[in-house]
C-alpha cells in the first residue's frame, strides 16, 4: 500500500484461464517465454472436451462467453487446474520454471463422462505424487552410469572377435536408453534442483544428438494434443499399419529426421512441427545450441583423427545405431493403435515388462500413469500406477506382447482395434 507494506494472506486471484484460445496462443511470462505451446488456432473437439472437465468444475463458462466474464479462481489453497499445470504458479519465476502447461497437466482430463483423474487420485494426494527429490535421480543417474562403463568396457575387450556384433547391440540398448533421463529432464522431474535437470539434458541430449529447447516444446505438444493426428508432433501415424511399423522399428526414418534436425538448425531453419511449437523468441537459441553440439561433435572427431582411434565410432556411433531400433519399438508400444480420443487412460498404453528393462527406462513403461499425470517424477509413476491401473484401457504384458498383438490386429483389420476418431467439433 502508499505506506510500503504487504500483506502476504491477500489471495491472488487469475482470471480463468482457457486451453483452447488463451493457452494455444500462450501466456507470456517475465522472461518473454510462453508457457504453453501449440499450433495454428481452432477449436478441436479435443480441446471442447478437456475445457470441460475445468469448467464444470471452476463453476462454468463456455466457448461462446466474453472472456471478460469468465470467472474468477483462487489457487492458493488448491491444485490449479491443468491450464497452470498443477502446481502453484509463480508469475515472478522464469518460462521454463513455471509448469508445462498441456492438457494432462494436474490431472484435469476426460477418463471416462464426468470423471477426471483428480477424482481418481484424489487432490489430498496429489501433491505427494508431484513432490521432487534430487536423490532418487542422482542414484538412478549413477546406475546408468555405471552400466554404460560396464557395457563399453565388455565390448572394448571383444573387439575384434566374434562377440563384437552382439556386445555391440548390448552396450547401444544402454545408450539409447539415455533417453529416459533426457526425457524426464525435459519435465525437470529428474531432479529437484535445476541445474541439475539442465545438465543432465544437455549430457544426454549430446550423446542422442537431441537439441533439448525443440525437444521440450514438441514435447509439451505432445502431452498437449495425445493421438490428435496433425497437432502432436511426436505422433507415429506409419506404425499403424503392418509395413511401417517395420519401417519405423528399423529407425531409419528416425535417423533421417535426427540428422535433417543437424543440418538445418546451424543455418536457423526450423521445420513445420517446430516452428508451430517453439516460440519465434527462442529461435536464435535453437541455432546456438546447434552450433554447440556441432562444436563438440567436431572436436571429437578432431581429436579421434589426432589419436588415429575409432574408439568415438566403436563405442557410440555403431552402438548407437545398433540399439535404436529397441528404443523406436518401445517408443511405439506407447500409444500405436490407442484410441485417438483426449482421455489419457484410453490415448496411452502401459506395458508391464521386466523389472531390470523397467528401471533402465526410468519407469517409462508406465506411461499412461506418466501421461496422467506428466508432473509426476519417476520414481513415482509405480505408484501412481497402482492407483489408476483399475481404470487403464490399454496395457501389455511385455514388448513381445505388444509388438504380437498389434502385427496380428494389422494384419486382420477389425473395427473394435481401430483407432477411434475424434468427435466433430461443436458448431
Amino acid at each position: 500500500d502508499d505506506r510500503g507494506r504487504t500483506f502476504p494472506n491477500v489471495v491472488r486471484k487469475v482470471k480463468f484461464c482457457c486451453p483452447c484460445a488463451d493457452m494455444r496462443a500462450g501466456i507470456a511470462s517475465p522472461a518473454g517465454e510462453p508457457h504453453v505451446v501449440g499450433g495454428e488456432a481452432g477449436r478441436s473437439a479435443f480441446d471442447h472436451e478437456r475445457q470441460s472437465a475445468v469448467v464444470s468444475e471452476l463453476g462454468g463458462t463456455s466457448f461462446g462467453r466474453d472472456p471478460k466474464e469468465a470467472p474468477r479462481v483462487d489457487i492458493r489453497n488448491r491444485p490449479t487446474p491443468h491450464c497452470l499445470g498443477g502446481r502453484t504458479f509463480r508469475p515472478d519465476a522464469p518460462a521454463d520454471e513455471q509448469p508445462m502447461n498441456n492438457a494432462a497437466d494436474a490431472g484435469d482430463v476426460v477418463v471416462r463422462p464426468s470423471t477426471t483423474i483428480r477424482r481418481i487420485i484424489g487432490s489430498s494426494r496429489l501433491s505427494g505424487f508431484v513432490e521432487r527429490r534430487d536423490g532418487p535421480g542422482l542414484g538412478f543417474m549413477a546406475a546408468h552410469a555405471a552400466l554404460l562403463i560396464a557395457t563399453g568396457w565388455m565390448l572394448w575387450r571383444v573387439l575384434g572377435t566374434v562377440w563384437a556384433a552382439p556386445a555391440t547391440v548390448v552396450h547401444g540398448i544402454v545408450i539409447v536408453h539415455l533417453f529416459a533421463p533426457f526425457h524426464e529432464t525435459t519435465h525437470y522431474t529428474a531432479f529437484r534442483t535445476r541445474w541439475l535437470n539442465t545438465a543432465a539434458g544437455w549430457i544426454t541430449g549430446l550423446v542422442l544428438m537431441l537439441p533439448p529447447t525443440v525437444f521440450r516444446y514438441e514435447h509439451t505438444a505432445h502431452h498437449k494434443y495425445t493421438q490428435d493426428a496433425g497437432r502432436d508432433p511426436q505422433m507415429i501415424p506409419m506404425g499403424e499399419h503392418r509395413w511401417g511399423f517395420w519401417c519405423y522399428a528399423s529407425a531409419i526414418p528416425y535417423f533421417r529426421g535426427v540428422l535433417s534436425v543437424l543440418l538445418r538448425h546451424p543455418f536457423g531453419r526450423l521445420g513445420p512441427s517446430e516452428r508451430d511449437t517453439v516460440p519465434p523468441a527462442l529461435h536464435r537459441k535453437v541455432q546456438h545450441q546447434s552450433w554447440i553440439f556441432w562444436g563438440v561433435y567436431l572436436a571429437l572427431a578432431g581429436a579421434s583423427v589426432h589419436f588415429e582411434s575409432w574408439l568415438a565410432v566403436q563405442l557410440w556411433l555403431l552402438p548407437r545405431l545398433a540399439g535404436e531400433p529397441f528404443m523406436r519399438i518401445i517408443r511405439m508400444s506407447e500409444h500405436v493403435g490407442c484410441a485417438r480420443v483426449p482421455s489419457m487412460l484410453e490415448n496411452t498404453r502401459t506395458v508391464f515388462t521386466a523389472a531390470p528393462l523397467r528401471l533402465l527406462a526410468w519407469n517409462m513403461a508406465y506411461h499412461t500413469a506418466h501421461h496422467a499425470l506428466p508432473q509426476a517424477p519417476f520414481f513415482r509413476l509405480p505408484a501412481l500406477d497402482a492407483v489408476l491401473r483399475d481404470h487403464v484401457a490399454e496395457t501389455r504384458e511385455g514388448y513381445v506382447d505388444f509388438v504380437r498383438t498389434h502385427l496380428h490386429a494389422t494384419a486382420r483389420p477389425d473395427p473394435r482395434h481401430r483407432p477411434r476418431a475424434a468427435p466433430r467439433s461443436p458448431r
